[in-house]
């Protein structure tokens, strides 16, 4: 957790120097995924919405630094100046990591709805017996 925290910090700091970095994206946090086997309904229903969170907030990050970028880019070329290679690079991995972080959380929680209902089966009602 505490790594996501400084690569967040870091991404900041890169486009601190920038006018265009009027905008703060900050890294979304990832979701602790419990054991499916052994979790409980509340759990799996509470990490559900942690999960559906985590990716609309990883939306919204992804779209802030591409606009960042654009914006970047953009000033230097209304500056008659090269766009800068490092910064769109350093857009472009941090995309990749938190599209990267998308798979395995959604994966992860996969595997445990899978072992969560497993361990939990549906049992159905019995039927009422026919009247004669």
């Amino acid at each position: 957790m505490i790594r996501y925290c400084f690569v967040s910090l870091v991404f900041l700091g890169v486009f601190a120097g920038s006018a265009s970095a009027q905008v703060q994206c900050s890294a979304p946090f990832l979701p602790v995924v419990p054991d499916g086997a052994t979790a409980t309904e509340e759990q799996m229903d509470v990490t559900r919405r942690l999960v559906e969170t985590f990716m609309s907030d990883s939306e919204d990050y992804q779209k802030c630094i591409v606009l960042i970028l654009s914006q970047a880019e953009g000033e230097a070329i209304s500056d008659d100046e090269e766009p800068n290679p490092a910064l769109r690079r350093r857009a472009i991995a941090r995309v990749e990591s938190n599209q990267g972080h998308k798979v395995r959380v959604s994966e992860e929680f996969n595997e445990a709805a899978s072992a969560y209902n497993e361990a939990n089966p549906i049992v159905p009602e019995p039927a009422d017996p026919p009247e004669s």
